[in-house]
């Protein structure tokens, strides 16, 4: 198995991480989850980062699926 690696913006990106963890499910917010994924996606290493990514992502698309339903349902 090989070695896990540091990412060169892993640290920037934690911080990114932990504001979407408290965030609403936004375009934007999904955007950034998609583009942080897609950055961590083969990467060995930032095990937990991509959990945290990955749990974010569930959460968010759990929350505007919800957001989204209430919405559009008739009065």
């Amino acid at each position: 198995m090989a070695q896990d690696q540091k990412h060169p913006k892993e640290k920037g990106d934690r911080l990114i991480v932990n504001e979407l963890l408290v965030a609403d499910p936004t375009d934007y917010n999904l955007a950034e989850l998609a583009r942080l994924r897609i950055r961590y996606g083969n990467f060995p290493g930032a095990r937990q980062l991509t959990q945290d990514l990955d749990f974010n992502f569930r959460t968010m698309a759990i929350n505007r699926s919800r957001i989204i339903r209430e919405n559009s349902s008739p009065s």
